[in-house]
C-alpha cells in the first residue's frame, strides 16, 4: 500500500540450513496522487476565480505542488504553480469575452499527478450604454432608433429595455 513502510531482512540457507539474517532494510512505496476535485470557477469583470479541494489520494507522499493549465481560445496554454496549501487562485490576466478552459494536477515527490475535470470560464463586464439615440415624433407614436453598445462587456446582448417619463428623474421601464 502506497504511503505504508514496510521492513525486511533476508536470510540465506544451504544443505546445513539457515545463515544469519540480513540487517533490517525498509522503504515506503509511492505513487502519484489523484487530482484536485470540486474544481469550480466563477467569471466577473476581467477574472477568473478558480478553486479547488485537495484530492482524495496523495500516493502515499504528501502533495508539494498543484500546478493549474489554462487554455486560451488559440491553444495557447499557459502554466501556474501553487503551494499545497493552495485552494483557489484569481486570474485577472484574462479578457472579457473570451472563454478558457482549466484544469489542474497534484504533484507529490514522484512526479505529476493526472488531470483534474476540464471547466471553461468566460469573463465577462455589464455592456456599456446604446449609442446615437434618437427619437422620431409622429403624428401619435414616437419611433425611437439607437446602435448597439461600443462594448459587449464580452457577452450576447439578450435585449434592451426603454425607459419613459415626462421628467429625466420620473422614468420607469416602458
Amino acid at each position: 500500500t502506497n504511503g505504508r513502510t514496510y521492513y525486511y531482512q533476508l536470510i540465506a540457507s544451504n544443505m546445513l540450513g539457515y545463515g544469519r539474517k540480513s540487517e533490517v532494510v525498509f522503504t515506503t512505496p509511492f505513487g502519484l496522487p489523484s487530482p484536485p476535485r470540486n474544481i469550480e470557477a466563477i467569471s466577473g469583470n476581467e477574472y477568473v476565480l478558480i478553486s479547488w479541494d485537495h484530492p482524495e489520494d496523495d500516493g502515499g507522499s504528501k502533495i508539494t505542488d498543484y500546478k493549474l493549465y489554462r487554455i486560451d481560445e488559440n491553444q495557447i496554454t499557459t502554466e501556474h504553480e501553487f503551494p499545497p496549501s493552495s485552494t483557489y487562485f484569481n486570474d485577472t490576466s484574462v479578457v472579457n469575452g473570451i472563454s478558457y478552459t482549466y484544469y489542474l494536477t497534484s504533484i507529490n515527490i514522484i512526479s505529476e499527478g493526472g488531470r483534474s475535470e476540464e471547466i471553461i470560464a468566460t469573463p465577462m463586464s455589464i455592456p456599456s450604454s446604446p449609442l446615437n439615440s434618437e427619437l422620431i415624433p409622429g403624428d401619435g407614436f414616437i419611433k425611437i432608433m439607437w446602435n448597439a453598445p461600443s462594448n459587449d462587456g464580452g457577452g450576447e446582448l439578450l435585449e434592451y429595455r426603454i425607459y419613459k417619463g415626462e421628467t429625466p428623474n420620473e422614468m420607469e421601464p416602458y
